[in-house]
């Protein structure tokens, strides 16, 4: 038996390891010594690095035959299955109110041209590494086993999460309990990517609303001059911050709902098309 039948977790935390190793490999200072400058620099070395990782995972796929689907045989009916994610995103990213403040005239076009084609490569990167490679090697190894497919969409969910782990490293501003949360939402979301690509069978679809979702959301971020703000700081009691615990993980955790209703809707002839190990 291949070791990734086998051990296909440890087969993914290998995968996810070497992912992050090669991202870390300098580039931007030879990019830099074109005349660049070091923001320009670091996105270009960020998306020629993410296009390398999808052409190695997309050989690792085929190479491999597990189940995979890039674009699948849409259909009308299976847009319902996307409105879920689509109406989540819009309530709870905040992203609608980034893109409605967020002064395009007076922004570097060539920044915001980057910063939107690193975010689209990226999206592809993680739907194709997390939902195609690691959710298509657990569901090819459990998919015979009790609840097999509960366990391949829960723990390629808690992978897909527990990579902003890293934030701890890469975002010293961000408190602990900041990353903790990052992980439990991220988590969610993966269950529920996870969820929808086993009923839908397009890598692509949900790629374009990971974009979205990633685009909007830290379109926030994509700034370049400093501002100013005065911060009003209160004292909160235990039992609110108790509250707003309570509250988030609640929020968060609304993408398990909606991939248990997903997967009851999920029948037998739904998995037997997504096991077909055919490349599509």
């Amino acid at each position: 038996m291949y070791y990734y039948k086998k051990y296909p977790i440890l087969f993914s935390l290998c995968t996810i390891l070497a992912v992050i190793v090669l991202n870390r490999i300098p580039l931007s200072s030879f990019i830099e010594s074109y005349g660049t400058t070091k923001c320009i620099a670091t996105t270009m070395e960020t998306i020629i690095f993410n296009c390398l990782t999808l052409a190695v995972l997309v050989y690792i796929i085929v190479s491999i035959k597990i189940p995979f689907h890039f674009s699948g045989k849409f259909k009308t009916k299976d847009s319902i299955f996307y409105l879920p994610i689509i109406i989540y995103l819009v309530i709870f990213s905040g992203g609608f109110s980034n893109i409605i403040n967020y002064n395009f005239e007076t922004r570097n076009q060539i920044h915001f041209y980057l910063f939107s084609l690193n975010t689209l490569v990226s999206a592809f990167l993680e739907e194709i590494l997390f939902r195609g490679l690691i959710f298509g090697l657990l569901l090819n190894a459990y998919l015979n086993k009790i609840n097999g497919i509960v366990k391949s969409v829960v723990l390629s969910g808690v992978l897909f999460g527990s990579i902003h782990l890293l934030n701890i490293w890469t975002m010293p501003d961000t408190s602990i309990q900041g990353v903790l949360n990052q992980i439990y939402a991220a988590s969610c979301l993966g269950i529920m990517y996870a969820t929808v690509y086993l009923k839908t069978r397009s890598i692509l679809t949900l790629s374009i609303i990971h974009f979205l979702s990633n685009f909007l959301a830290l379109l926030g971020t994509h700034e370049f001059s400093s501002t100013t703000e005065a911060i009003n700081v209160s004292q909160s009691t235990f039992l609110t911050a108790l509250i707003e615990e309570v509250v988030r993980l609640i929020i968060y955790g609304i993408p398990i709902l909606i991939s248990i209703l997903l997967l009851n809707y999920t029948s037998e002839k739904d998995i037997r098309a997504f096991s077909n190990n055919t490349t599509k």
